[in-house]
């Protein structure tokens, strides 16, 4: 049996759009009905010092969408005591939505059985931050059997932070 390594949770984070996070602006986190993604909380890349983009998520939005929309952001450290899920795999997906569970869907009836969604809120009571791993993308993207769950959408190694008092350290950050 090979033993599963502890995955690190990157220590600097880029959020794009703000070049301050401010927790009394920062939205409570919803579901929202048909999507993998709530409403609310903030999301992150790992920060990239060795490249011309800063994050995966910098390079993404560049080669998908062309000039950055907001060429400002923050970098920013999570504290040490956050409760951080990490998805590394389908099956840490899976033990996510069994601990969680999904989320109520007033559009259950349209959709296939293998149609299901995180119940986000929920999760945010449990934990401060969902990670996802670059490997954990790849696992999670386009799983290979219908019953897997999936993150389609989640478009790079992120992190949704749920609960922003796990926020410390800012600096402000122009993008390229």
């Amino acid at each position: 049996m090979k033993t599963k390594l502890p995955i690190t949770v990157p220590k600097q984070w880029l959020h794009i759009g703000h070049n301050r996070i401010e927790p009394q602006k920062f939205d409570t986190i919803r579901n929202i009905p048909l999507s993998n993604k709530p409403i609310g909380g903030l999301w992150a890349s790992p920060l990239q010092l060795d490249t011309h983009y800063r994050s995966e998520w910098h390079e993404f939005s560049v080669n998908v969408w062309g000039k950055m929309k907001h060429p400002y952001g923050t970098v920013f450290s999570i504290k040490k005591t956050a409760r951080i899920f990490i998805i590394d795999s389908q099956e840490d997906l899976i033990n996510l939505f069994t601990e969680i569970g999904e989320a109520e869907n007033p559009y259950v009836h349209l959709l296939p059985k293998d149609y299901l969604f995180l119940d986000f809120e929920k999760a945010s009571q449990r934990y401060d931050v969902l990670f996802l791993s670059n490997k954990g993308q790849a696992r999670t993207r386009r799983p290979l059997y219908k019953e897997e769950y999936n993150l389609y959408g989640w478009d790079s190694e992120c992190c949704l932070i749920m609960n922003p008092d796990v926020i410390q350290r800012q600096l402000p950050i122009k993008l390229k």
